[in-house]
């Protein structure tokens, strides 16, 4: 096959190039409005939550607690990890579904089951690198509920740390308000991506056919 410089393939395309940006536009322009319209039909408010896992040291030296405390010390890593994995838990989500929305309209095998999965890839949970500082985040299409819902699993996400280990290791750093910005997709991050894809795919197939046709690239 031989070989072509840029400036080559550009003669060959420059014959239809401007049908070829012209489709690349429209299908970029299409990709905008479907954007837009996406984005009204599904808003989403984002909530968080900020807290960190530090060991309070106001406890007796011979105590259980105390002792946990220092022997959880030794492995923060674990204790964080672990931390943030019970935040999207069944039980947690659960449990705070029902405490937020107030009614019983899920039996204990549907809100622990289906909803709490389905509800958990609402959830986001975050950790700066090196800090014991954790961040969940929520989203929905009310800003109310997602900022009831991240501040409830804090909340529950604490019980279950008291249940399990015996201490309040939780500590808020902020309780989220309600949020007056919606969450929403770029319309013209989405634009610019697709009429350049597009662009790059028809030139590209343009030239290949023109090479094939003309015998320059053999099959």
């Amino acid at each position: 096959m031989e070989e072509y410089r840029l400036v080559d393939l550009f003669g060959i395309l420059k014959k239809r190039i401007l049908i070829i940006l012209l489709l690349s536009l429209v299908s970029g322009i299409g990709g905008y409005y479907a954007v837009d319209k996406w984005n009204s039909m599904n808003p989403k408010y984002t909530a968080t939550t900020y807290f960190v896992v530090a060991h309070s040291n106001d406890e007796k030296k011979d105590s259980l607690k105390y002792q946990t405390q220092v022997y959880a010390q030794q492995y923060n890593s674990t204790i964080l990890k672990t931390v943030t994995k019970l935040v999207t838990t069944p039980k947690v989500v659960g449990n705070s579904i029902r405490k937020v929305e107030r009614d019983s309209r899920y039996t204990n095998q549907q809100l622990y089951g289906t909803v709490a999965k389905n509800t958990a890839r609402n959830i986001g949970v975050g950790n700066d690198k090196d800090t014991m500082l954790v961040t969940v985040t929520y989203a929905a299409s009310n800003a109310k509920y997602a900022a009831a819902m991240s501040n409830e699993l804090f909340i529950q996400t604490k019980k279950e740390v008291e249940r399990i280990w015996g201490t309040s290791d939780l500590k808020l750093v902020n309780k989220v308000i309600e949020p007056a910005f919606k969450t929403e997709v770029s319309k013209i991050k989405v634009s610019v991506i697709i009429t350049v894809g597009i662009f790059i795919v028809l030139s590209g197939a343009y030239i290949f056919g023109k090479l094939l046709k003309n015998g320059k690239i053999k099959n």
